[in-house]
């Protein structure tokens, strides 16, 4: 309403989008039954990223309003004192991301949308002692047509 407000006092305010968005993405986001089978979706997806690691999900202890999933530790991936303290290679985790994100966006087209760092944690697998990342809130995903936009491209010619 404010938003609306806002825009009907100054009509060149130019965010009626981001109600929109909201509308459209806030049931996603507060259904925990969705978010589950993201996180499965991207577990499954990316399964052969050997440090990716994603909670499980306890679906026996699940409903659309709850939520349980693994347990696991992690520093923020933007936190250095905590990769320093832990042994953690900057330049690795920099590298697993973007092979992470890129493989989502462009092979995919299943993209997380709040890659922020307190949703992207980093540790030392307690078994192995090897880098992982662990991705956290799988509530809100877009979906690109890839095939649409493969068939579109037109070839570089130099």
């Amino acid at each position: 309403v404010l938003v609306k407000a806002v825009h009907w006092l100054f009509p060149d305010f130019a965010f009626m989008w981001l109600v929109d968005e909201a509308k459209k993405n806030m049931p996603l986001e507060l259904d925990f039954l969705n978010e589950g089978h993201n996180a499965e979706k991207v577990a499954n997806m990316l399964s052969h990223f050997p440090f990716l690691k994603v909670p499980m999900i306890c679906w026996d202890l699940s409903t659309k309003r709850i939520l349980t999933m693994e347990f696991l530790e992690g520093g923020q991936v933007n936190d250095r004192e905590y990769m320093k303290k832990h042994c953690i290679n900057v330049n690795e985790i920099s590298e697993n991301l973007g092979k992470m994100y890129s493989e989502m966006i462009f092979v995919h087209g299943f993209v997380h949308c709040d890659p922020h760092p307190g949703n992207v944690l980093v540790r030392k697998c307690p078994l192995s002692q090897k880098t992982e990342i662990v991705l956290l809130d799988h509530g809100l995903y877009q979906v690109t047509n890839l095939q649409a936009a493969r068939t579109q491209t037109k070839p570089c010619l130099l």
